[in-house]
């Protein structure tokens, strides 16, 4: 061997030794199969005219190549439905390589949250070696930077030859999971951080996010599990990009369709993969409860099959389930109005494809499937402590149920400093938190557990939230999790909620403060002397933003809320709302007068939509609203600046387009929203969706308001000069706000 020399495998460039290796070229690249490698004797020199990179649209005749492609690829991209081209396409969200006259390959993602996510990479055969994949990579590098997106993530199979690529991309290998292919190969997490300011993006990135608790009916669990030809749609469901999005189950009547089986033998296998799935469970009254009004909507069923299929439908529904996958004709057909009678998704696999991001989000957040229901937030007392389920013990980590007893009894012996909190539904116990004032500034919360199921990720956020506002009401700077226990769904809650790993411990600071940049970065300098690694953390992060100050101002208002930061051109309006919706949103006092019967889970929401007409009177996003309650006589407390909120964005659209993104939020129903759009599905609405509401005090008049330079009266919004804001904010936080001499 005299020389060596520079040969490409796929996109990417290594150095070999003459004729020992030939160049290997990539053929498909998925989160399916992550990468198809097939060695051939083509010279690496080989170049197309053009790598350049471009976005489809949905209207571009060039979508018919791109399907073509995938076809010729498709077992090894993977099942993806044609109209999943579609809808991304839509989104923008398909970047094509290649001149005019030949596709030479194309790159399908998702923005899921805040980063990318790569879908299909595929080249096609005649542009092998010729840096394809690496320019529809860097484009999509390009677009997620622009868009402020934190980075880029892909899972793949450990025991594929893309694990070896990936990092000469820039992509690093995050963490492993199990995989669901039949040989049971775990993934590999990899993600390319896009190095933007951002707090604590690193924990955002490594989170494994909230995923879709998707229950599969008998027909996809076959397809699952067997070889049959008409289960390619089903199987997209194992996809290696979709396992970090959803969470197959199924019902134990799955155990009654095997047993109805003739062969032996396939009764066996189909029995031993039943773990590919979690077995939902549900009380028998939520069953009985559900079958009576599924029964009444269906039929009891003629035959054996069509009872089991039934009975498999309520009991998914029973468990709270948010999706239930199935190819059944007459379910499908009925699918809105099961989703009316019990809350449940009926959909086609391929369906959900298409949908994930939107399932995603309800998946994380849906207090609507709260509102109405039996759940209720109370105080624990010792002589429940027995009763507490064994399921809220961590026995797979090696807690023992005496022990985790025993410690929670050793909490409500001093309620002096300690609180306990339960969420019910009805009798059965959900949820517990337990909060301990111990170190000065510190609230430690020393329990926090919640049950699986298709809630836990929304109560799980209730519960961190709960937290939060405990620390700022009672004037504490830190809330530090003790419990040693914490779950995934937990983990992700708690990352959304700005909470990072310091000191072996996930921990967040709440600071009650409104000021300049210049006056509350010192005090983060030097939060609390006694957590030192905290502390630490927080300087590191806010030295890399200082050159960006409104970048700063933004995040430090999301991460330490409720501060305030001033100056740095984060701005305020004012919002005019009706008492009939501020009681819902925020405002206690006048839900405590139950003339419109506030739901009580509601006041737990971090998040909210808002209709109003599509007229944005200068409204911007990220800003800041002062909410106006308006005048009703049957009200106490109307005509006053009540709230302040963080407006996170503003969406115009048609009334049912707005109404299915945001009824996961609760509050409206779509008869709300079909009045607020003056009863026509086609007038456009705007939804304001703002988080992070804080609850004033002292209510600040509109006569106080207008002493202090407002001038209108809140018909439309209105922006607040910033010295006005802080003279509202602080008079309404009942701290001394000078009044203007008249």
């Amino acid at each position: 061997m005299k020389n060596n020399e520079d040969f490409e495998f796929g996109d990417y460039s290594f150095t070999v030794a003459p004729q020992t290796v030939k160049p290997a070229l990539v053929l498909g690249l998925s989160t399916r199969e992550c990468l198809n490698v097939i060695t051939v004797a083509q010279p690496a020199s080989a170049k197309i005219a053009s790598n350049s990179v471009v976005v489809l649209t949905a209207d571009s005749q060039r979508l018919a190549e791109v399907k073509a492609l995938w076809r010729v690829h498709s077992r090894t991209l993977g099942y993806f439905p044609d109209g999943a081209f579609t809808d991304y396409a839509g989104r923008g969200q398909i970047l094509i390589a290649g001149p005019l006259d030949a596709l030479t390959g194309y790159l399908v993602y998702r923005v899921s949250d805040d980063r990318g996510v790569i879908v299909h990479l595929c080249t096609a055969e005649h542009a092998r070696g010729s840096g394809v994949a690496r320019a529809l990579v860097t484009e999509l590098k390009g677009l997620t930077k622009g868009r402020g997106l934190r980075g880029i993530g892909l899972s793949c199979r450990v025991d594929f030859a893309a694990n070896s690529i990936w990092p000469k991309l820039g992509f690093c290998p995050i963490h492993e999971r199990a995989g669901r292919s039949r040989d049971g190969k775990p993934l590999t997490y990899w993600w390319h951080d896009n190095g933007l300011p951002d707090l604590f993006s690193l924990t955002a990135a490594t989170s494994s996010g909230s995923r879709v608790v998707a229950a599969i009916d008998a027909n996809i669990y076959f397809d699952l599990v067997t070889d049959r030809e008409q289960g390619d749609e089903s199987r997209a469901l194992v996809a290696d990009w979709l396992q970090s999005e959803i969470e197959l189950c199924i019902a134990d009547e799955i155990y009654q369709e095997i047993n109805r089986g003739e062969d032996e033998e396939e009764r066996r296998r189909c029995r031993e993969r039943v773990s590919l799935c979690r077995i939902l469970s549900s009380t028998e009254d939520h069953q009985t409860n559900v079958r009576k009004q599924i029964i009444e909507l269906l039929g009891s069923g003629r035959t054996d099959q069509e009872k089991s299929d039934r009975e498999h439908l309520i009991k998914v529904a029973a468990a709270k389930a948010q999706v239930f996958l199935t190819r059944d004709d007459e379910l499908l057909r009925n699918s809105e109005e099961i989703h009316r009678l019990v809350g449940l998704d009926v959909m086609r696999p391929a369906d959900l494809i298409g949908q994930i991001d939107e399932l995603r989000r309800t998946a994380a957040y849906e207090p609507a499937r709260l509102a109405g229901s039996r759940i209720s937030l109370r105080r624990g007392k010792a002589d429940e402590v027995d009763g507490l389920p064994a399921r809220l013990c961590a026995t797979d980590r090696g807690e023992g149920l005496s022990e985790f007893r025993h410690k929670i009894r050793a909490v409500l012996a001093y309620p002096d400093r300690s609180d306990v909190f339960l969420v019910s539904d009805g009798t059965e116990i959900l949820a517990l938190v337990a909060f301990h004032r111990g170190a000065p500034g510190i609230l430690s919360v020393a329990w926090l557990r919640v049950l699986p199921g298709s809630l836990c990720q929304t109560l799980s956020r209730h519960l961190v939230l709960r937290a939060i506002q405990t620390a700022t009401e009672t004037g504490v700077t830190w809330v530090r999790i003790e419990d040693p226990n914490i779950t995934p769904e937990l983990e992700t809650a708690l990352t959304e909620l700005s909470f990072f790993r310091a000191g072996g411990h996930f921990v967040r600071c709440v600071m009650r403060a409104i000021g300049t940049l210049d006056e509350l970065l010192p005090r983060l300098a030097c939060l609390d002397g006694s957590i030192p690694a905290e502390t630490a953390a927080i300087s590191a992060e806010v030295t890399r933003l200082h050159s960006i100050p409104a970048k700063l101002a933004e995040e430090l208002e999301r991460v330490f809320w409720p501060v305030k930061v001033i100056g740095a051109g984060i701005p305020t309006f004012g919002i005019a709302i009706h008492p009939k919706w501020a009681q819902h949103f925020f405002d206690e006092g006048i839900a405590r007068q139950e003339l419109f019967g506030a739901d009580p889970m509601l006041a737990l929401n971090r998040e909210h939509a808002y209709y109003r007409s599509p007229n944005r009177c200068g409204l911007q996003a990220p800003a800041r609203i002062l909410w106006y309650v308006t005048k009703d006589g049957d009200f106490d407390g109307s005509m006053a600046i009540r709230a302040c909120s963080r407006l996170v964005s503003i969406d115009i659209g048609r009334p049912k387009d707005l109404y299915r993104r945001y009824q996961r939020l609760g509050v409206y129903l779509w008869q709300n929203v079909y009045e607020t759009a003056k009863g026509s599905i086609e007038n456009d609405l705007m939804a304001i969706r703002f988080m992070d509401t804080e609850v004033f005090q002292r209510p600040v008049t509109l006569a106080e308001a207008k002493q202090f330079g407002i001038k209108a009266n809140f018909e439309s919004p209105v922006r607040i000069d910033e010295n006005i804001f802080c003279k509202i904010y602080q008079l309404g936080l009942g701290e001394p706000s000078p009044m203007p001499k008249k």
